[in-house]
């Protein structure tokens, strides 16, 4: 079954280097600090060497209460293709926006549960104490919880695909 979304929500992703993004993304529910929303790829995409064919549907969670959002991405069958963590902060959800900041690192979850940090390298030099040791706690903290938080992103998405 389709997702029926309703509205459209600006995803607004700070950095710490380099150009903010914006995306305009279709939201599909927002509760209190936490919203979900879904991207359809215009084109064939590869992400870090998965390749995502014209019409994978990117489902992203987002919380104010994690240091942490995912992008689920699913193909036409809603088969799970990867699942894209970015370390963040500062999240906030309104009504017409989802503000959050990239914290450079990532974790690559491949359909097979093969877990991959990525970017580590592109930390600043400069960066703060407190910010260095944020970033390291909740990679850590993501890798050690990666297959519940599969479980629970993999259930979301698919409650959501069946309306």
């Amino acid at each position: 079954m389709a997702v029926a979304p309703y509205r459209t929500i600006q995803e607004y992703k700070d950095v710490l280097t380099g150009t903010p993004r914006t995306f305009d993304c279709e939201l599909l529910e927002k509760t209190a600090g936490r919203a979900i929303v879904i991207y359809r790829l215009p084109r064939e995409t590869v992400i870090e060497g998965i390749k995502m064919p014209p019409g994978t549907i990117s489902y992203g969670y987002f919380w104010e209460q994690r240091n942490y959002n995912v992008y689920h991405f699913v193909d036409a069958k809603g088969q799970t293709l990867g699942l894209y963590f970015n370390i963040s902060d500062s999240t906030h959800i309104s009504d017409k926006q989802i503000y959050w900041r990239d914290l450079v690192v990532d974790l690559l979850v491949e359909a097979d549960g093969s877990c991959w940090v990525l970017d580590e390298h592109e930390i600043p030099a400069d960066i703060s104490e407190d910010l260095l040791r944020l970033i390291l706690r909740v990679r850590d903290q993501i890798i050690a919880r990666v297959n519940q938080i599969r479980k629970e992103v993999e259930e979301k998405t698919n409650a959501l695909r069946r309306g």
